[in-house]
């Protein structure tokens, strides 16, 4: 069993509880509340919450999770326009002991993927989680992975997207990417992030394409593609000048930081229980840890009421 299945089998058998107690399936957020995830703008913030499934019988997606979960159908389907939906036809391979299985039995999630795999093989393409672009007919026994509060973008809303393009063209447009919003879908919401921003300000029907990315929390110029073609030659760009490239921010810190050169050791994308994934940042190295250097240019104090603050590059 390869480690991608091993994390999806995992993530089934632990969330799988969730049938026994389904009056709160939703940890400790009220249900009101959890309905009112999708509002636009967003009017809650909430924990983030994510269930596996086993559709009991071949119906249609948004039946599948609004029977499972008790959600209402509409609710259902907006999960699935957010891009917080994602399915593939056969389930991954229950885990070794598990006793806890959304079928009731230990070797009914066995049973639900040999049945699966006796109707569509053993191609990886029908092993593989997809997100949902629209309400689907899926199969009895497919696996379904539902984002049900996806993490939201207030910032999306308040900016002004046309105001913030730099440069337009056949192959590309320079955007200044507000802070508060990601530059990529994420894996449970497609509609706000810079992609999105940028189609809507420019009327770009096609998708636009990443190039490079900026922070969530950050500010700055992003460059999007409009076709493969200029990616590729933007990717190669960037690397003939390897070395030759570098970044400035403008940070507000509490306190003024030394001049000169920073060196930290940074574990990207860790992983602890009870925590989303995130950055960790160590003053000697670590095992994973990467080395990254920061140049502190020039400080400047500024009071709470300036218009706009200092920089430390």
């Amino acid at each position: 069993m390869g480690k991608e299945d091993n994390r999806l089998a995992e993530g089934i058998a632990a969330s799988s509880k969730a049938e026994v107690a389904n009056s709160q399936p939703f940890g400790n957020a009220p249900r009101h509340l959890t309905l009112e995830v999708l509002s636009i703008p967003p009017t809650v913030r909430l924990p983030a919450q994510v269930k596996h499934l086993l559709a009991k019988e071949s119906v249609l997606l948004s039946e599948a999770v609004s029977s499972a979960l008790d959600l209402p159908q509409d609710f259902v389907r907006e999960l699935i326009r957010f891009g917080a939906v994602h399915w593939c036809a056969v389930p991954p391979p229950p885990p070794t002991g598990d006793t806890f299985l959304r079928l009731g039995n230990p070797s009914a999630a066995f049973l639900a993927r040999q049945a699966a795999l006796k109707e569509f093989g053993q191609y990886p393409a029908h092993q593989t989680p997809r997100r949902a672009s629209q309400d689907v007919p899926v199969n009895q026994h497919a696996y379904i992975r539902v984002h049900v509060h996806p993490r939201r973008s207030p910032a999306f809303y308040t900016c002004d997207w046309k105001s913030r393009v730099v440069h337009d063209c056949e192959e590309y447009v320079v955007i200044s990417k507000p802070p508060g919003v990601p530059v990529a879908p994420t894996v449970d919401n497609i509609l706000e992030c810079t992609l999105t921003g940028a189609a809507q300000a420019i009327g770009f029907e096609g998708p636009l394409l990443i190039t490079h990315r900026l922070d969530r929390c950050t500010e700055g110029l992003t460059v999007i593609g409009k076709t493969t073609a200029f990616v590729r030659r933007f990717n190669l760009l960037l690397q003939g000048h390897k070395g030759q490239l570098h970044k400035f921010y403008r940070t507000l810190t509490g306190t003024p930081p030394p001049l000169g050169t920073m060196i930290h050791h940074v574990c990207i994308n860790t992983k602890i229980q009870g925590m989303p994934p995130h950055t960790r940042v160590h003053d000697s190295p670590v095992p994973g840890s990467l080395h990254a250097e920061l140049e502190v240019l020039e400080p400047d104090r500024f009071s709470a009421s300036a218009n706009h603050a200092g920089s430390a590059s």
